[in-house]
């Protein structure tokens, strides 16, 4: 790969850096059986699938099926943290006494 200025030196590290690193993985795929994943890992990882093409999905250690679970439960928690309940209990409208 011939570079003819600064973005294509750039391009072709990021490159070369994104080979490097899929070798790597690569390696660790042969090594480790199953992997641990924290729920910061879990959610990373299904919010950054949607970011990418489904066609790109085979990058991730996991399946696809895995991935999208991931992201529904990341959406449903980040919904239930959005609306805390009320320490009161459910809104009641006020009685008039007439």
């Amino acid at each position: 790969m011939a570079c003819s200025g600064p973005t294509s030196a750039l391009r072709l590290r990021a490159e070369l850096e994104n080979a490097i690193l899929r070798h790597q993985v690569a390696i660790l795929r042969r090594q480790v059986k199953r992997p641990v994943y924290r729920a910061s890992d879990r959610a990373f990882l299904a919010a950054a699938s949607r970011l990418l093409r489904r066609d790109a999905w085979d990058a991730f250690l996991v399946r696809a099926e895995t991935l999208l679970r991931w992201h529904r439960q990341l959406v449903t928690r980040e919904v239930d943290q959005a609306a805390p309940p009320s320490p009161e209990g459910p809104l009641s409208t006020p009685r008039s006494e007439s």
